[in-house]
């Protein structure tokens, strides 16, 4: 079994506040979960009204990987009931280690584990189930690790030694999580400003209608088409929504000028009369 070292524990604490990304801080919660319980498999769950939602699914002996926008796990949702393991972790906000699934056991279902190894023919055996809580105490998801090896292979439950550690790291996890929905909120809002007032620009004069608008898309298409190309002056992704940002504000001081000057037809009109 792995020693987990502090270290290690600072590395990873490093790396999951540094991810911007929700799909690859996920996977690196679970990735790094799994590597310090030497487990083989490991399912990670989102919070998503009455039920948990598959969001990534791992099985390294079938060299099963699955999960985020590009390659969704399509399995139907946890319902939040008591007797699944999983929603009774997100419900009760409580670790559930379990030795044996196949144990008699009346307090939760296992009947989800047990339909995947008969369609598989994997052997679910230990089980450490982690609510994912943020900063307000609220649980956003669900860390479930599978399988615990030793150093020969076996399968063996899960350490009581790992349980506070692959908490933190879920806890932390999920904090970083809600931090970046709400970072996604305001820069929502900012976008929601500023073409309210990009609107408001085009709307003082007919000749300079729908004007920030059309600048937009022309930027777009520059984007796209130093992507295309792969010019070597091309952006990241941060750097793409700064570029468009200032083109959404190019005009912004058009606010405060005077229609008599912004209006190109009768910009010099007062001025010529005078000569």
């Amino acid at each position: 079994m792995n020693t987990i070292s502090i270290d290690k524990l600072l590395e990873i604490g490093i790396a999951l506040s540094r991810e911007k990304d929700d799909d690859r801080l996920l996977g690196l919660i679970l990735h790094e979960a799994m590597g310090m319980t030497s487990c083989d498999g490991g399912t990670l769950y989102v919070y998503d009204g009455e039920s948990l939602r598959f969001h990534i699914m791992i099985t390294k002996s079938m060299n099963f990987y699955k999960g985020g926008r590009d390659n969704p796990v399509e399995l139907p949702p946890v319902p939040m009931r008591r007797t699944h393991v999983a929603a009774c972790c997100a419900m009760e906000n409580k670790l559930i280690n379990i030795a044996d699934v196949y144990a008699p056991n009346d307090e939760y279902d296992f009947s989800g584990p047990k339909n995947y190894d008969a369609m598989t023919g994997y052997r679910t055996q230990s089980m450490l189930v982690i609510p994912m809580e943020d900063d307000n105490g609220d649980v956003i998801g669900v860390l479930q690790l599978i399988n615990a090896k030793d150093e020969n292979g076996n399968t063996i439950p899960f350490k009581k030694e790992y349980e506070k550690v692959i908490a933190s790291l879920a806890s932390q996890t999920a904090i970083c999580m809600t931090n970046m929905k709400h970072a996604q909120e305001t820069m929502d809002l900012l976008d929601s400003f500023v073409s309210v007032m990009s609107t408001a620009i085009d709307a003082r004069t007919p000749y300079n209608a729908n004007h920030t608008k059309n600048m937009v898309k022309y930027g777009e298409r520059f984007l796209q088409y130093m992507r295309d190309t792969n010019n070597e002056w091309q952006m990241d992704a941060q750097q793409e929504k700064e570029f468009l940002m200032s083109v959404w504000l190019h005009d912004i001081g058009k606010l405060v000028i005077p229609l008599e000057v912004m209006d190109k037809e009768s910009r010099l009109s007062t001025r010529l009369a005078e000569v």
